[in-house]
């Protein structure tokens, strides 16, 4: 087992990789706990398949550059629609945070690559998509120029408030004080801290006081059912490790606002 709040504090973008391969030990734990979720299903049924590359041909090319030397990949392939976007956001951070707690390095890409590249390793079916990948591996020592950058576009070191992405009641309440959370402050630090693209952070997240729902709404963004995906993977994580059981459902009588709704959270 491994501390998933920690993990979601420790996690971080990770573009440079040292020049040493994973132990069989390591490569089996990670691959064993991929097919583990690419077994399960993510909140919206979809079928999400999870590769792991060890050892093979894809080279920084693959990413144009932005990744140097990663030992391995995931590749995380979905339907190409909005339901498997989020379910693939959704298991793939799970492997993530997982890998992390193993103190490994990783990083969302889910435009800067060569699709092309990948699917020469891994089977596509119809319908399907390489909709994001992520290197694995040791951190370099240090960062690059290549990766700095990146880094500083994507404004990595920055995050919105709490109050600018959860509300309680209706939209026109930020959430403001630790008590609102109804128990969930901690598991909303979680969230907080999930990347995003451009770290754009799209998630709203709407507390309905007393009756232990969460509703979860996308801003606009390019990469928005991605990201709403992680996002739900850090609130679902969060909420199990502080015993906050519960799970994710389409309520037909979510509040109406000014963002897409997504799904529920039902405590």
């Amino acid at each position: 087992m491994y501390d998933v709040l920690q993990a979601m504090a420790l996690r971080e973008s990770v573009r440079s990789y040292k020049e040493t391969a994973l132990t069989p030990h390591q490569q089996k734990a990670v691959i064993t706990e991929a097919n583990r979720l690419t077994a399960t299903r993510g909140p919206l049924g979809q079928p999400v398949v999870l590769h792991v590359l060890f050892g093979s041909a894809v080279t920084a090319r693959a990413t144009y550059g932005v990744i140097r030397r990663a030992p391995g990949y995931f590749v995380g392939v979905c339907p190409d629609s909005r339901e498997g976007l989020l379910d693939l956001g959704y298991l793939m951070e799970k492997l993530i945070l997982y890998v992390t707690g193993l103190g490994l390095g990783t990083c969302w890409i889910s435009g800067t690559f060569r699709a092309e590249t990948f699917r020469k390793w891994i089977p596509l079916a119809q319908g399907m998509k390489v909709a994001a990948v992520s290197p694995v591996g040791f951190r370099a020592d240090r960062r690059t120029l290549v990766a700095g950058a990146f880094k500083a576009l994507s404004r990595s070191t920055r995050r919105k408030a709490l109050k600018d992405m959860v509300f309680v009641g209706d939209f026109s309440r930020p959430y403001l004080k630790t008590g609102e959370g109804g128990g969930f402050h901690q598991v909303l630090e979680g969230v907080r801290a999930a990347p995003s693209g451009r770290n754009a952070q799209p998630w709203r997240i709407l507390m309905e006081e007393g009756r232990g729902r969460v509703h979860f709404y996308a801003a606009r963004s390019g990469t928005r059912y991605l990201d709403l995906g992680i996002a739900l993977a850090h609130f679902a994580l969060g909420a199990e490790a502080l015993g906050l059981a519960g799970e994710f459902s389409e309520d037909p009588l979510h509040p109406v606002g000014p963002y897409e709704y997504i799904l529920t959270f039902k405590h």
